[in-house]
This record gives C-alpha cells, sequence and structure tokens, in this order.
C-alpha cells in the first residue's frame, strides 16, 4: 500500500470506529488495545514457530493488527495526524538509540538506564 494510501486508510479506519462505537472514550480503546495485546502475548505463547510463519498465523495477524489500528484511533482521538505520529515516533527514536540499557529482566524486558 502507497504511502498516501496508507494515511487515507488509517484516517478512515478512525472515522469509522468514532462513527460505530460513538460511545467509546480514548481509555475504553487504550483498555481494548490492552486486550488485543495480551491476546496477541497468549498466540505467541501458545505457539512454537519460526519468525516467517508468524506472518503465516491468521489469529495472530489479525490480532496485531487489531492492536495497530486502536493504538492509531486514540492517537487521533487525542489530536495526532498520520503527519504527527510519524515525526513523533522519529523523534523517540533518535532518542532511544542513544540511551544506555539495562540487562533484560526475568520477562525478557530490557529498561533504559536512567
Amino acid at each position: 500500500m502507497k504511502k498516501h494510501r496508507f494515511k487515507n486508510f488509517l484516517t478512515n479506519y478512525a472515522i469509522w470506529q468514532d462513527t460505530t462505537f460513538p460511545n467509546q472514550s480514548v481509555t475504553s480503546k487504550l483498555e481494548h488495545l490492552k486486550t488485543e495485546i495480551n491476546e496477541v502475548i497468549e498466540i505467541l505463547e501458545s505457539t512454537d514457530s519460526t519468525t516467517e510463519l508468524y506472518v503465516e498465523n491468521y489469529l495472530l495477524r489479525h490480532e496485531i493488527a487489531d492492536a495497530f489500528l486502536l493504538m492509531f484511533a486514540s492517537a487521533m482521538d487525542l489530536g495526532f495526524n498520520f503527519s504527527d505520529i510519524k515525526v513523533v515516533m522519529a523523534e523517540k527514536f533518535e532518542i532511544i538509540k542513544n540511551q544506555e540499557w539495562a540487562e533484560p529482566d526475568e520477562k525478557g524486558i530490557t529498561h533504559r538506564i536512567k
């Protein structure tokens, strides 16, 4: 999908979501996002697979899509547009790539050293 089509797709998705679920708040979307992320983790923990096979896992692909769509719709509700998100992601990457990182904890999470 070309960049401008992707931007339009995400914008149209956010509009559809707001129209279809008018009583959903940013917080409720983010709570739903937590649920979707947990579903992705459950699939990964129950799947003995390689990275190549993950993209072929129908359920996993759709749970990942749910998570991305909910995150983008939440950001739009907070006033971000597609361009804002691209800029902020690039800024954040510049920050984090120059930070020091601790060894992974028991869950495999690597935190930055403050």
